[in-house]
């Protein structure tokens, strides 16, 4: 059995997002990923608009940037312009390899590929058990980022 403090399911960019966000305040509990997939998939790519409140972690390592973007529709066009916040992207790759290191810096950080879980269970008061695959992790608080739709 694994004993973890907070176990997050999925490993898409909320999830690494909240990984780096309790780094970057000295979380000192254990922290778990979860994630199905075997390898991680990195054909994805974020985006957001960007200002200089946005923490570091992501200043850091935008891969594109945009003052001026464009929305259609079927009613035609409009060019939109932002130099105070840009549309900005990051890749699934950046935020995975920045999220990587994070793990082999605090070793009570982790993330486990292959790891699907079947099965949540908690009785009243008791902490959470999560069954994945022959295993049991416990632990007090889950968060789940994985869209089920």
């Amino acid at each position: 059995m694994i004993e973890t403090d907070i176990i997050i399911i999925g490993a898409g960019a909320s999830a690494l997002l909240l990984l780096q966000e309790l780094h970057s305040i000295n979380y000192r509990g254990s922290v778990t990923v979860l994630e199905r997939q075997i390898v991680p998939n990195d054909d994805r790519i974020w985006s957001f608009w960007c200002n200089q409140q946005l923490p570091d972690y992501l200043l850091d390592n935008i891969d594109y940037q945009w003052p001026s973007w464009r929305f259609s529709s079927p009613l035609g066009w409009r060019e939109m312009r932002d130099t105070q916040r840009p549309y900005c992207s990051i890749r699934a790759q950046t935020l995975r390899t920045i999220t990587h290191e994070i793990t082999y810096e605090v070793s009570s950080f982790s993330i486990v590929y292959g790891c699907e879980v079947n099965r949540i269970d908690q009785e009243q008061g008791q902490p959470l058990v999560i069954s994945s695959k022959g295993k049991w992790l416990v632990n007090r608080q889950i968060l789940g980022t994985v869209n089920r739709a």
